[in-house]
């Protein structure tokens, strides 16, 4: 004998009744908060301040700035589409080159050389990397001294990348 599965009418089986839940004041507030422009990065600063050696307030001004590029602090280069903001990290960054990065959607970055050890922190966007790795949001990316690549920002939106880089990098071409 085959079962019959049970159906939902909606007309014969009322729902029965519930009472709503209702968030706690400070749920409600920081889901709010998250969902606003000036706290987009929000969930990387714990992270961005353990890499660049600050403390968490300083670390949200920081990511705060990204929401204004270009703007103050922020600082064009002779390759359209990048913009570069730097800062001082922490003690343990203090000799590093560290800054955000803010390359406009499809932009190419041209092949270089790594002279010191540098890290990448996709903060938004895509980096897709000349070997053929491609790198999303929460990804972190070191490249090693010696190291040679080009990358574009995906064509979705402008990549956006924290960056500690301990010496420099050449343009090969």
């Amino acid at each position: 004998m085959a079962s019959r599965r049970p159906t939902w009418d909606p007309e014969e089986d009322a729902m029965p009744p519930f009472e709503p839940l209702r968030p706690s004041d400070a749920l409600r507030a920081r889901v709010l908060a998250s969902a606003q422009p000036d706290s987009r990065f929000e969930g990387f600063v714990g992270r961005f301040a353990r890499i660049f050696d600050l403390p968490e307030e300083r670390s949200r001004e920081i990511l705060g700035a990204a929401h204004t590029v270009p703007g103050q602090g922020w600082v064009g280069t002779p390759l359209p589409g990048l913009h570069l903001y730097h800062f001082s990290g922490g003690p343990r960054v203090a000799t590093a080159d560290c800054g955000l990065v803010h390359l406009a959607a499809g932009t190419p970055f041209p092949l270089h050389r790594h002279l010191g050890r540098e890290w990448n922190l996709i903060l938004a966007g895509q980096l897709e990397n000349s070997s053929g790795d491609s790198w999303l949001p929460g990804d972190l990316v070191v490249n090693e001294i010696g190291t040679e690549h080009h990358y574009r920002a995906g064509d979705a939106e402008p990549l956006l990348v924290a960056v500690v880089l301990e010496g420099a990098i050449e343009i090969v071409r």
